[in-house]
């Protein structure tokens, strides 16, 4: 509910987007690389030597980046993948935006 109104309803798991929630994938870019293929992601931020992407398609992007870096014999330090968690649904849908009625 958001300002008395029922904004969503559903299962925890469709809530939180379930199979179709973009996954974030993030990780430390090795040394002396500025450019790379990723699959079908698009770059959320990058900050220093830290990317950050996002993608629909988890499984396919992890797998082009990571066959990319063993192409090339090179680690990617702190790689995560992870889809948004019900507390972060939760404060996206009740977040205090302009009414749209």
């Amino acid at each position: 509910m958001r300002h008395g109104r029922l904004i969503a309803e559903s299962t925890p798991d469709a809530l939180a987007g379930g199979d179709t929630a973009e996954a974030v994938i993030s990780f430390c870019l090795p040394l002396g690389v500025d450019q790379m293929s990723a699959g079908p992601v698009r770059v959320i931020e990058r900050r220093r030597d830290r990317l950050t992407l996002a993608t629909g398609h988890p499984t396919v992007a992890l797998q082009v980046l990571t066959a990319w870096a063993v192409e090339r014999g090179v680690e990617l330090w702190a790689l995560t993948a992870t889809r948004p968690s019900l507390e972060e649904v939760y404060l996206e849908l009740t977040e205090n935006k302009a009414d749209t009625r």
